[in-house]
């Protein structure tokens, strides 16, 4: 019965499995085997030797580890998954409450990075697969790029090597076995059995031929919904009706949390879009083509999200993890209030660019441009009047507010302008235009200039120091200008050309060939305004941005590696597994650092310097007080 129910699997196309580390006596590892080993991971000489060190103290205290037994004949293996309950419970604990469910990793190979016959290709997963087990990774999500007819993996020699390190990392026994995985087409799921128990499981496909794979998982702190995607170049309806899909069967498991995560080929402003239509209130994290959304519905405890980066240059990696802060919310308070902002103009004019720009290299750059330099940094947190905000806004409503100053001083300068014989509402400003038109806008200073610096151009202009007064004006309508759109050129060329009253329109046939035309004039003016002082200046800006971010993940990863080994090495101690004094020194630290919180205390003081990210424009949940 079982082999047919193998042979069924295999003949539909997709997979389950659990395994089951063999014995292996651990005394009989060599340099060789140590060797391989280091080549997965991005440590140093220094670090090597001392991970030389724990290998070889934990192989002196691993039991049963020796047995010549077949796995089925071995006795019980004493692992951290058998520690009592009460003291697993604590070791998930940090100074800021108890982290909440299993940390999941979201791991995208593109199509140049998927050749597994090359050693190369397979030690680069490999290595991002390490680097998320040893982060506390209970979860590993793995998707390939793929085109609409066909992907682009072979994915039996990757998964033969995903199992031979999946049964070193995750240690079995013969009542336990290490961990399971399902796969189909172009995307994997791995889980660890000590994460939670397996409610249900099944493949997605309501498009044919696009399958994903969507883990219902009941662990300690609430039941886990994790979804794994491969999602090809598509039109943007289609995109945003498999997301629908993907969200709807996630709210039907009736999860507490809820991960869909995957590759996605779009670009990042577009798969923001979309995400922002949702009609859930999602979370959401980019890395190139790796997308994770993310969404608490246990309406009980708050809840926070922590996510950073780990493979930045491919494959592509996104760490996820609950943070509890452990406070109920009172039973007492009034129903979640959904608020969505309007953004009507930014709707229709990005539905309008992805049509255009997608077509060619030049617009997708220009698109990375707006997103990454344009309203990269600090902006998201700080209003049009340069006022730094408790959390970001989101990217939506910034282009919103920078669209209708476009439109509103577009408009004023067609009733300048208005007359019978052209079509005004469709015309491209000149260069004279353009000039009375920033003329005017900033000698009205008091429709932009906020009241800390109008009553500064007052007291000026009351003493007759006119020329003071011009200046101030000046100076602060450059920085209105920037926190407005973040590069004029941007808002130079809005208000230029008649993008944003043709996309509002709709229409079809002239109208549409008119607005094409548009489109592609603002990305050949982009071309040349990468030659200019503004554009290298954005982009250094950005940059700097992206180090700090870079700086800051690898900084994290560190101390959620410390955190982890720390945790497990004072689990084993704790259960009996290992001596304390049969460790080395840094084995020690580490428990050390655990059991007096301090890693645990790093790790929290990282993860706080990460600025909440944006949600788009999706949906914002408040709770209202019942007072």
């Amino acid at each position: 019965m079982a082999q047919a129910r193998k042979s069924q699997l295999h003949a539909s196309g997709w997979s389950q499995c659990s395994a089951e580390r063999p014995a292996v006596d651990k005394e009989e590892a060599t340099d060789k085997d140590l060797a391989i080993e280091f080549s997965r991971s991005r440590a140093t000489a220094t670090a090597m030797t001392q991970a030389r060190k724990r290998t070889r103290a934990a192989s002196a205290v691993q039991p049963g580890s020796s047995s010549a037994e077949p796995a089925s004949k071995r006795g019980r293996t004493q692992c951290a998954s058998e520690v009592p309950n009460d003291l697993q419970l604590w070791h998930r604990e940090t100074i800021s409450g108890q982290r909440g469910g299993a940390v999941v990793a979201f791991i995208t190979c593109g199509a140049d990075a998927q050749l597994f016959d090359s050693n190369c290709h397979c030690r680069a997963l490999l290595q991002e697969v390490t680097h998320a087990i040893d982060s506390g990774a209970e979860i590993v999500n793995i998707a390939f790029s793929r085109t609409v007819k066909a992907h682009f993996a072979n994915t039996d020699p990757i998964l033969i090597a995903l199992k031979a390190l999946l049964d070193e990392k995750w240690t079995s026994s013969v009542e336990q076995p290490a961990y399971s995985y399902h796969y189909t087409d172009s995307v994997m799921s791995f889980f660890a059995t000590s994460c939670g128990n397996l409610c249900a499981w099944q493949v997605l496909d309501s498009e044919g031929g696009l399958p994903c794979i969507m883990l219902t998982l009941d662990t300690p702190s609430g039941t886990l919904c994790c979804l794994t995607i491969s999602l090809p170049r598509l039109p943007s309806r289609t995109r945003a009706r498999l997301l629908d899909m993907y969200t709807e069967s996630a709210k039907n498991s009736q999860a507490d949390y809820i991960f869909i995560g995957g590759t996605v080929d779009a670009s990042a402003i577009f798969a923001e879009h979309t995400v922002a239509g949702l009609k859930m209130n999602f979370e959401h994290f980019i890395n190139e083509d790796l997308l994770v959304l993310a969404c608490a519905t246990d309406r009980e405890t708050v809840t926070q999200l922590q996510c950073f980066t780990l493979g930045t240059e491919g494959p592509y990696t996104l760490l996820a993890m609950w943070t509890r802060a452990g406070a109920a919310r009172s039973s007492a308070a009034q129903p979640a209030i959904t608020l969505r902002p309007s953004t009507p103009l930014w709707n229709s004019v990005i539905e309008k660019m992805e049509l255009s720009t997608t077509q060619n290299t030049s617009g997708e750059a220009f698109m990375k441009y707006v997103r990454d330099c344009c309203f990269g940094g600090d902006l998201l947190w700080k209003d049009c009047d340069g006022k730094l905000l408790e959390k970001p806004v989101p990217l939506a409503v910034k282009m919103e507010e920078m669209l209708r100053a476009a439109q509103e001083q577009r408009e004023l300068q067609l009733k300048r302008l208005r007359t019978d014989i052209v079509p005004i509402r469709d015309m491209v400003m000149g260069p004279d235009d353009m000039k009375k038109i920033f003329n005017t806008w900033r000698k009205n200073v008091r429709s932009w200039m906020r009241s800390s610096s109008l009553e500064k151009y007052d007291g000026f202009v009351e003493r007759g120091n006119n020329q003071a007064a011009h200046l101030l004006a000046k100076k602060i309508f450059n920085t209105h200008l920037f926190q407005l759109s973040g590069c004029k050129f941007l808002l130079h060329k809005f208000i230029e050309l008649p993008i944003i009253s043709l996309s509002s329109e709709g229409g079809v046939g002239e109208p549409a060939r008119v607005l094409g035309i548009h489109l592609c004039d603002l990305v050949l003016a982009f071309e040349d305004h990468k030659k200019t002082r503004e554009y290298e200046e954005a982009v250094k800006r950005s940059r700097a941005s992206h180090a700090h971010r870079q700086r800051l993940s690898r900084e994290i990863w560190w101390a959620q590696w410390n955190y982890t080994q720390g945790r497990k090495l004072s689990i084993q101690k704790d259960a009996g597994v290992i001596e304390y004094s049969d460790l080395d020194a840094d084995q020690q630290q580490l428990i050390e650092d655990f059991e007096t919180r301090r890693s645990g205390a790093v790790l929290d003081n990282l993860l706080a310097q990460k600025k909440t990210p944006y949600k788009g424009a999706g949906a914002e949940t408040t709770y209202p007080s019942s007072r």
